[in-house]
Parts: structure tokens; C-alpha cells; sequence
């Protein structure tokens, strides 16, 4: 799992890290850029299993969401019995909603097929430049549970960022928020070699936020 140091005593915190789980989720791995297909596919169907219920919900449930879901194989996912999915909505460790759980057997079948097609999952989800364009075409392809909300959610979880380009409603001045008040995390993105104008920042953005003062930029409320 990719993760970072905790965040220095200076910098601000997104206003829904409030519980000590929400907090190290945080600090340790939200807005870090993931490129792992299997955590991407993990990440992916947490953030659709949050519909209606609170991210600190979710977090509580992944340790028993990654052992009901065999880690999120996506591979054994796709094969899963009515009998199995029967299993799953008596498991008190996850969501215990058949359309989220049905919807993630789709999900496997269709993460398959997407990354079959691109080579890599993250070569796909990368390719997108707001959340509106992937939902539309995760959408297209068989996913559940991915409107634009969840797909921005899931943008802004694995280090997703373009705010010179993005038309999130928000989602810019996260990524915003990610560069001025966690500076640290631009050169995690360095460290892995990710591309700026792809998902990191543009060269002027970069030299825009090297001039404002951490504690300068409020960002928004992600909606969570």
C-alpha cells in the first residue's frame, strides 16, 4: 500500500478527517497517487459502497470488506455464486446491501474487460480528465455505483489531479488544498516518476503554489 509520513503539526487537514481512523487515512493515504490495479479496483468499489453512508463508516469496514471480498480479486470476484453473494448479505463486517454487492461482481467483470482492453486499469482511469468523462464511460462499460460524486471521491483518493484543467466543483480546490497544505505529496508524485500533465500538476500550477503560504488557501469541503 502506498503510503506517506504523517502530517507536520503545520499543515491543515481536510475538514472530514475528524475520527483517529479518519485521520490516518489522511495523512497516510488519501490524494497519495496509486497505480496498483488491484488497490485502484479496491478503492473504487469502497468509494461506491459509501453511497448514503459516511466515508468513516467505510474505513471501520475495510479490514472485513478485504477478507469477505477475498482482498479484491477482482479475478475471483467475477466468479462469484448466488450462493456466495447469499454468504456476503449475512456479513456483518460489510454493507449488507444486495445492489452494492451484486454491483461488485459486475464491477469485477467489468474491471476485466477495461483493464484487458488498456493493459492496465490505471493506464485507464488515468486517462480521464474529469469525473463526469469516467463515469459516463464506467458507466457505459457495466459498472454500478459510479456516478460523477463517487468518481470524484475516487479521483481525489488515488492522487488524481489536474487543477488547471479540472471542472469538479470542488475537486480543483482539493488538489489545490493537496499541493499548498501537503506539499509532501507533490514530491511523492515526483518520487514515482508520475507525469505532471497527467496526473500531478502543470508546470505553472507548480509555480503558482511554490508563492502561496500553506494556511493561505482554504479549500472546500470534499464531499465525502
Amino acid at each position: 500500500m502506498t503510503t506517506r509520513a504523517d502530517v507536520p503539526a503545520n499543515r491543515r487537514r481536510c475538514r472530514w478527517a475528524k475520527s483517529p481512523l479518519d485521520i490516518r487515512y489522511h495523512d497516510r493515504e488519501w490524494g497519495v497517487p496509486v497505480h496498483d490495479d488491484r488497490r485502484l479496483f479496491e478503492c473504487l468499489i469502497l468509494e461506491g459502497a459509501q453511497a448514503g453512508l459516511s466515508w468513516s463508516t467505510i474505513l471501520r469496514k475495510r479490514p472485513a470488506y478485504r477478507k469477505a471480498f477475498d482482498n479484491f480479486d477482482a479475478r475471483k470476484i467475477a466468479r462469484y455464486s448466488p450462493a456466495k453473494v447469499r454468504r456476503l448479505l449475512a456479513d456483518a463486517g460489510i454493507v449488507r446491501h444486495r445492489g452494492k454487492i451484486e454491483a461488485t461482481i459486475a464491477n469485477a467483470r467489468a474491471f476485466l474487460a477495461a483493464r484487458g482492453e488498456h493493459g492496465t486499469f490505471d493506464r485507464y482511469v488515468r486517462s480521464f480528465a474529469t469525473p463526469e468523462a469516467m463515469s459516463k464511460d464506467l458507466i457505459k462499460r457495466g459498472f454500478r455505483f459510479v456516478g460523477p460524486t463517487i468518481c470524484e471521491a475516487f479521483m481525489q483518493a488515488i492522487g488524481v489531479g489536474r487543477p488547471d484543467l479540472i471542472g469538479w466543483s470542488d475537486g480543483g480546490n482539493i488538489a489545490l488544498d493537496l499541493a499548498i497544505n501537503h506539499p509532501e505529496r507533490i514530491g511523492r508524485m515526483a518520487i514515482t516518476g508520475a507525469n505532471f500533465r497527467v496526473d500531478g500538476f502543470a508546470p505553472e500550477v507548480i509555480e503558482w503554489i511554490k508563492q502561496v503560504k500553506p494556511g493561505e488557501f482554504d479549500p472546500a469541503a470534499p464531499r465525502r
